[in-house]
């Protein structure tokens, strides 16, 4: 059924025909031979849109609400994660350095014990020294 109507938008057409998304659109090289558009490319290679400077990107289809929500929520679980991850670490730290503390009481308390005639004489000298530091901690 073609009309004997003049085109209106043929300066869009002239603009838009070798645009990649529009070939997309339209399917490739649709209404054009294959010698009309390697003349068509070699006249327009200066022209605005060249296919090297246009890229289309196929994502598909764009995300849903559902979706979209569900890597929003996904994103909070797993920030909260690694926030419990480190509060159970910086607990653990405290745990360690409240057990070294204790231990080192209890070595203390340990060195207070020893009997001083049980040890030979070096071993003797090395108690009474490090008890000397220890009892000079407490009173300083």
């Amino acid at each position: 059924m073609p009309t004997k109507m003049s085109f209106k938008f043929r300066d869009c057409w002239e603009l838009l025909k070798d645009v990649p998304k529009w070939r997309n659109y339209c399917g490739v090289d649709v209404g054009v031979s294959k010698s009309a558009a390697s003349a068509e490319d070699k006249d327009n290679e200066n022209s605005v849109y060249k296919s090297t400077d246009y890229q289309m990107e196929s994502t598909g289809r764009p995300k849903g609400c559902k979706s979209a929500k569900t890597m929003v929520v996904g994103e909070l679980e797993r920030s909260k994660q690694a926030n419990a991850k480190q509060q159970a670490l910086e607990q653990t730290i405290k745990a360690q350095e409240e057990k070294n503390r204790l231990l080192a009481k209890f070595n203390e308390t340990k060195l207070l014990k020893i009997r001083l005639a049980d040890l030979d004489d070096d071993a003797r000298e090395i108690v009474r020294l490090k008890r000397r530091k220890l009892i000079e901690s407490y009173q300083g």
